[in-house]
């Protein structure tokens, strides 16, 4: 592995019948107010950090991913959730307890309504726990999400690691671009730019 995981797992293809077979998947999630694009950072050091295994389908979970992300997730063989919440825990302890006045009041002063205070980080979110039980074994050509998405990850992984470059923080804005552009161009050639819309040609990308 490139570096550690939030979370890591297999997922059955048929939760009825455990004898067709698990998907491995790869966890990180980004609990950031950004919206996150496709070509950023966050979207690479999960793609790169398991390059070596095709056969892991990658799911990013963060507060905004931009459409164009979830474009190109759906084309390259990827999974996103957006949550739209900023989940912080209360550890209770003197050196890293959250006062739950004082974070109120910086939620109310910045507008974070979306901001919110996890009190048992033990216990799952209901909407994640849904997306993991129920969304990925979603699907209208016949395979569950999951197992469509592995399919086509498994020819985009070795593309997406020719760019593992697109992980580095420091990496120049024009470097990006051009390595972004790139594998915009490798995805297409291979034949899977089917739902399109997220690659750097001109007008071809959403706003």
């Amino acid at each position: 592995m490139g570096g550690p995981l939030d979370a890591a797992g297999a997922c059955a293809i048929d939760p009825g019948n455990v004898h067709a077979g698990f998907i491995s998947f790869a966890v990180e999630v980004k609990n950031i107010r950004s919206v996150i694009y496709p070509w950023h950072q966050e979207v690479w050091d999960l793609l790169a950090k398991v390059a070596d295994f095709p056969e892991v389908v990658r799911i990013l979970i963060a507060r905004n991913i931009h459409r164009t992300t979830f474009r190109s997730f759906k084309d390259i063989g990827a999974l996103g959730w957006r949550s739209y919440r900023q989940w912080f825990h209360n550890r209770a302890t003197d050196r890293a307890s959250i006062d739950p006045e004082a974070f109120g009041e910086v939620r109310q002063r910045f507008a974070f309504d979306d901001a919110v205070m996890v009190e048992d980080p033990a216990e799952p979110q209901p909407v994640i726990t849904k997306f993991f039980s129920e969304t990925v074994h979603g699907g209208t050509s016949g395979d569950p999400l999951i197992a469509a998405q592995a399919k086509r990850w498994a020819r985009a992984a070795p593309i997406a690691a020719d760019f593992s470059k697109l992980r580095d923080d420091d990496l120049s804005a024009d470097d990006r671009r051009e390595l972004w552009r790139e594998f915009g161009d490798r995805i297409k050639a291979e034949g899977m730019y089917d739902l399109g819309k997220w690659a750097p040609n001109g007008t071809d990308v959403e706003p």
